[in-house]
């Protein structure tokens, strides 16, 4: 990657200095540098600047959402979520419940014995996956009208 030459210039700075940076941010693209590798051809790079991070998803909500999804794929059937009719309606309406009933000081739905608000996460990507791509009352069909 050709550097600018005032990103240049502050690298070369960095290094010649020995200022206590071990990576620093030299660009808009979110280039890190090493500054104590610098030139060394055997260290592997990987530009992910405008990528999407997903290590940034709250791990313990998503192991929650997980162990829902894990109850409802054993309970009914694998993406059984997908044909559901009516489903803008329904899935509001059990997101509500779970909700109000965690509001209301339950913490764990009483059937499945896992925590609401990880069967209101599954309800909330079910509706938006619905309005966006499965919506079967509306005969939409991977954003696509027909």
């Amino acid at each position: 990657m050709h550097l600018p030459a005032t990103c240049q210039r502050l690298l070369n700075l960095l290094v010649d200095c020995k200022m206590g940076y071990d990576k620093m941010y030299i660009s808009n693209d979110e280039f890190i540098v090493d500054a104590e590798n610098v030139g060394d051809i055997s260290i592997g790079r990987k530009y992910d600047g405008n990528k999407l991070e997903y290590g940034l998803l709250p791990p313990l909500a998503l192991e929650a959402t997980v162990d829902v999804l894990t109850f409802g794929a054993q309970k009914y059937e694998r993406d059984n979520w997908k044909k559901v009719p009516d489903s803008k309606r329904r899935y509001f309406d059990a997101l509500e419940r779970h909700v109000w009933a965690w509001k209301k000081g339950e913490k764990l739905d009483p059937e499945s014995g896992k925590h609401h608000l990880a069967h209101a996460l599954c309800c909330l990507m079910f509706l938006y996956e619905h309005d966006i791509l499965y919506s079967v009352d509306e005969q939409i069909n991977y954003g696509v009208e027909k």
